[in-house]
C-alpha cells in the first residue's frame, strides 16, 4: 500500500521550504509558515516536547541538546544526561521556563504547537531561532524528521529512520490486513479534562493502521 511519501519527494518537498541564507547559515518554513534562519549547524539545541527530544537523539543530534522538558523521558540517553547535569529541565510542555531557555545560549529551539504561540513568540521577540513542529500525520511527522536532519547535518541518518519507520509501516500492514476482526479503539491522550485523538490526527492513523 503506496500511501507514504517516498524519501526523494520529501527532499523535494523540502528544497522549495529550505534555501541558504549566506556562509554558516540555513533558512527553513517550519509548519506554522515561519522562516526561520539558523546556524549551520547548531551546537546547543534545546528541545521543548518530548516526540522533538526522541527525534533529535535518533538522528544523532542528541549530543546537541543542551536543555529539555520534564515530560521528556525518552530515550534513555536523554534521561541519563539529564541526570548527570549535562542537559538541563527547562520547565514543563504548556510550562515552559522562558529565563531558563534564554540562560542556555541555545541556536535553536526546537518548539511543538503545544507549547502556545504566546511561549514561542516570546523565544523569537528575544532573537532565539526557534523552529516550531506541527505534524497532523504519519507524512508530516516523516517530514519534520528530514526538517530536522537538515538543520543539524543529520540528513543521512534522517533518511535511515524514515526508511526503518516504512518498512515497519509496511510489515504491520501486511499483518493486520490479514485481521478478520478489528477492535473499537479510543485513545485518550488527557483526563482534566479528557481529550481523546480524534479524526485526522496521526495517532488515529497509526490506529487505522
Amino acid at each position: 500500500m503506496k500511501r507514504y511519501v517516498p524519501i526523494l519527494t520529501l527532499a523535494l518537498i523540502l528544497l522549495l521550504c529550505v534555501r541558504h541564507a549566506g556562509v554558516g547559515k540555513v533558512t527553513v518554513v517550519d509548519d506554522l509558515g515561519y522562516r526561520v534562519t539558523v546556524k549551520r549547524y547548531p551546537e546547543r539545541i534545546v528541545s521543548l516536547a518530548p516526540s522533538n527530544t526522541e527525534i533529535l537523539f535518533a538522528i544523532g543530534a542528541g549530543d546537541r541538546v543542551v536543555g529539555v522538558t520534564r515530560y521528556c523521558e525518552y530515550p534513555p540517553k536523554a534521561v541519563e544526561l539529564v541526570k548527570e547535569g549535562k542537559i538541563a529541565v527547562i520547565g514543563g510542555y504548556t510550562t515552559v521556563d522562558i529565563e531558563k531557555v534564554v540562560e542556555l545560549k541555545p541556536d535553536l529551539v526546537v518548539a511543538s504547537y503545544g507549547n502556545g504561540l504566546k511561549t514561542i513568540e516570546k523565544l523569537r521577540s528575544l532573537g532565539i531561532p526557534v523552529v516550531c513542529l506541527n505534524p497532523k500525520n504519519l507524512t508530516q511527522v516523516m517530514h519534520d524528521i528530514w526538517l530536522l536532519g537538515v538543520l543539524t547535518g543529520e540528513r543521512r541518518n534522517a533518511s535511515r529512520l524514515i526508511d526503518w519507520m516504512k518498512e515497519k509501516i509496511r510489515e504491520v500492514e501486511e499483518v493486520v490486513g490479514k485481521a478478520r476482526v478489528r477492535p473499537r479503539v479510543v485513545h485518550i491522550i488527557w483526563n482534566r479534562p479528557i481529550w481523546v485523538s480524534g479524526r485526522g490526527t496521526f495517532v488515529d492513523e497509526i490506529i487505522r493502521l
